[in-house]
């Protein structure tokens, strides 16, 4: 488990990351607002049962966390895959920003794009995903693709964050909690 003061500086990071990626979200200015989508890998899963696991307690821990970096990020909307161990990684989120998780289709990675696009322009959001549909959604958001990412099974520990500002889209990627296999 991280400690009070490792937690800080992380959450520290991410918006300072987030206010210097975004250089306005919060701001008034000339120039059109960017838009933030947070986006990350489901936390640990169980084995059990094989289609549909849930997070394990690592997994909540990771879900938990991730909450507690993304509560003072200005997150309007929580988007969901809908299986237990993308819901139970978001809730958090949801919970600790006062929103609804929304479901999408993870089989869709250019109609979510689009909506985060349309619906979200100027704001932030977070998905939660899997290892085969984060570098999709990477991708559909307008991400390089020689810095699509990798993820392997068992790599839990990556926040993604994607700045789009008009047709320029900048990609951080940092790494939270305790570290997960690679």
């Amino acid at each position: 488990m991280m400690g009070m003061g490792a937690l800080c500086r992380i959450s520290c990071l991410v918006l300072v990351v987030v206010g210097g990626l975004a250089g306005g979200v919060w701001a008034v200015d000339a120039q059109p607002k960017a838009t933030v989508v947070f986006l990350v890998r489901h936390a640990e899963k169980g084995t059990m049962p094989k289609n549909d696991p849930p997070l394990t307690e690592a997994g909540r821990s990771r879900a938990a966390l991730l909450a507690k970096m993304l509560r003072s990020a200005s997150v309007t909307a929580v988007y969901s895959s809908g299986f237990a161990r993308t819901d139970q990684t978001a809730k958090p989120v949801a919970d600790a920003v006062g929103v609804a998780m929304i479901r999408y289709d993870a089989r869709n990675s250019r109609t979510l794009a689009k909506t985060l696009r349309r619906e979200h322009a100027g704001g932030a959001v977070l998905v939660v995903g899997h290892s085969n549909t984060v570098p999709a959604l990477l991708s559909a958001l307008g991400v390089d693709r020689a810095s699509q990412p990798v993820i392997a099974d068992t790599e839990y520990d990556n926040l993604f964050i994607v700045t789009i500002r008009g047709e320029q889209v900048t990609l951080v990627r940092l790494r939270f909690g305790t570290t997960s296999g690679a």
